[in-house]
């Protein structure tokens, strides 16, 4: 299943892969790394990630390294996450980032990402008029955030899908690697997914066995 991916006109969007983004103050750096040697596929670095540019310049050097995969599509795609201003989203194109994603919806970010730089860009909604919004300036993807959580989440995203059937929706706080079946079913386009999916601990020693164990 995490090999299975939507073509676009700008980049490829993930379908079904839990795409773990870089939680912790004391080691972000690490986090990207641990979660590329546990084969996972799509990774986003966090602008709060010290020196994120050039984590992202030596993951998109790795995942140009890489290449592609027998079907066509890419081994390793790297993003960046936590854009707010249209500076940060230059920079981490330049670096480059093939999606960028917001914790908010500004419209200025989105043009400027989705018509200048040619990206998928990927901002934080809350509401299906957010999402709506979203849609409408071009955002292929919309970000649940934050989360209603798992105990609603999927039967949220399931009635919102339900009558906004064109969203391609990715819920984040509260998705783990035991619920994102649950998510995914209800209609997930994908899962985003940081501390809850990889420890501190293995962050710290790396543990890409472990991380690789929890790929979906």
């Amino acid at each position: 299943m995490h090999r299975c991916f939507r073509r676009t006109p700008s980049a490829c969007l993930p379908r079904r892969l839990l795409s773990p983004k870089s939680p912790f103050t004391f080691d972000r750096a690490l986090t990207p790394h641990a979660c590329h040697g546990g084969t996972l596929q799509i990774i986003e670095v966090t602008t709060t990630c010290p020196g994120w540019p050039d984590v992202i310049a030596d993951l998109a050097a790795k995942a140009d390294a890489a290449g592609f995969d027998e079907g066509g599509l890419p081994k390793l795609l790297v993003g960046a996450g936590t854009i707010m201003t249209k500076e940060q989203a230059a920079t981490a194109a330049d670096r480059g980032a093939q999606f960028l994603v917001s914790p908010v919806l500004d419209e200025g970010v989105a043009s400027f990402v989705t018509n200048e730089l040619k990206r998928v860009y990927i901002p934080g909604c809350v509401t299906p008029s957010e999402m709506w919004k979203a849609h409408t300036l071009g955002c292929q993807m919309q970000k649940l955030f934050p989360s209603p959580g798992p105990s609603v989440g999927p039967a949220w995203i399931k009635s919102c899908g339900g009558a906004l059937p064109m969203l391609s929706i990715m819920p984040t706080a509260g998705t783990t690697a035991a619920n994102a079946a649950e998510y995914l079913t209800a209609g997930a386009a994908c899962i985003g997914a940081g501390n809850s999916f990889l420890a501190p601990a293995e962050v710290r020693t790396s543990h890409s066995a472990d991380c690789n164990a929890r790929n979906v």
